[in-house]
């Protein structure tokens, strides 16, 4: 919590430290992300993720219960039914990107494969700059 309180500070952000609903499963949000991915949608991944994750820690919101991943689509443009079609079957391809990264070294978030180097955690994305302004 320590750390949060500091890059909140330093990055002058929106966070509470102890969220109402956390921890918080985020099976259902990952699987929507995971069919954005699917779909080829990229930039409105991102752009459900961040919600996501200002729903969380920044608005106290609940994102495990499905009516408020239905609100967050929705407030994103979002079809969030479709998104939400067979669940399980999108959370397998979570535990086989799980698989693959404990596979390529990553042990924690966020970490960026690049060029077959590893680069973890936000404090070193300075380091993935540079790696991608060389190449």
């Amino acid at each position: 919590m320590q750390e949060l309180q500091r890059w909140r500070d330093q990055l002058n952000m929106p966070l509470t430290l102890e969220p109402k609903y956390f921890p918080v499963s985020d099976k259902l949000a990952a699987a929507m992300l995971i069919r954005l991915r699917q779909q080829q949608k990229p930039d409105a991944a991102l752009r459900l993720a961040g919600a996501c994750l200002r729903a969380c820690w920044e608005e106290d919101r609940d994102i495990s219960d499905t009516q408020t991943l239905q609100a967050i689509a929705t407030e994103n443009a979002l079809d969030a039914t479709e998104l939400l079609i067979d669940v399980d079957k999108t959370l397998q391809t979570r535990a086989a990107d799980s698989e693959e990264a404990v596979k390529v070294g990553v042990f924690g978030a966020p970490s960026y494969l690049y060029n077959n180097e590893l680069f973890w955690g936000q404090d070193r994305l300075e380091f993935l700059d540079r790696a991608l302004e060389r190449h």
